[in-house]
């Protein structure tokens, strides 16, 4: 009779003891290169969720000078496909956002997929964030009251490296433009 009593009990406040969802986002990898400039590599958006989401967005941000997007392919939408705006001249992919009306469940996932340029030398920050976007919230349902689950968002950051210059091109020029004033040299000491 006492288990039963404590059972009831449970039952009735569940809906009270809900917790929140996480999700957790970072690019991977969270450090790559270094690439040489003009080089394409592929970085990807990973999420890790606790609980069933339906849908969700996130921008991503990069230094411009340093790395250029492609293009991009959403991978977990079941019906939405890549709607993300890319904007290479302020540096950020907005609203890569996906819907999945059965719902996602818990565990890791490719959001996206992203094709990368390297265009210049240094290092580049890459900053995802939640989008809190209009086409596709962060949504994980209700509880068993009929109110949304919250979310709770966090991400990591990363990283993309570019050499300057590669260091064989280098070399080489240096070699050459040696040659060359060596040759120069030994012309005009001959006349």
């Amino acid at each position: 009779m006492r288990t039963i009593r404590y059972w009831l009990l449970a039952m009735l406040f569940a809906p009270l003891s809900l917790q929140a969802a996480t999700v957790n986002v970072w690019v991977d990898p969270a450090d790559s290169g270094p690439y040489n400039i003009n080089d394409t590599f592929t970085l990807n958006i990973m999420g890790n969720w606790d609980a069933e989401i339906v849908s969700g967005a996130v921008n991503l941000e990069f230094d411009p000078n340093i790395i250029q997007v492609i293009s991009g392919e959403l991978e977990v939408s079941s019906f939405n496909d890549w709607n993300a705006t890319i904007d290479n001249a302020g540096g950020m992919i907005s609203e890569i956002a996906f819907m999945n009306p059965f719902g996602l469940g818990a565990g890791e996932y490719t959001i996206a997929s992203i094709v990368i340029q390297a265009v210049g030398g240094g290092t580049s920050p890459l900053t995802v964030y939640d989008a809190e976007s209009e086409i596709a919230d962060w949504y994980a349902g209700f509880d068993g009251s009929g109110q949304p689950i919250p979310i709770v968002f966090s991400s990591t950051p990363g990283t993309v490296s570019v050499s300057a210059v590669p260091l064989p091109a280098a070399a080489w020029f240096m070699l050459s433009g040696l040659g060359f004033l060596a040759f120069r040299r030994s012309r005009s000491t001959q006349s």
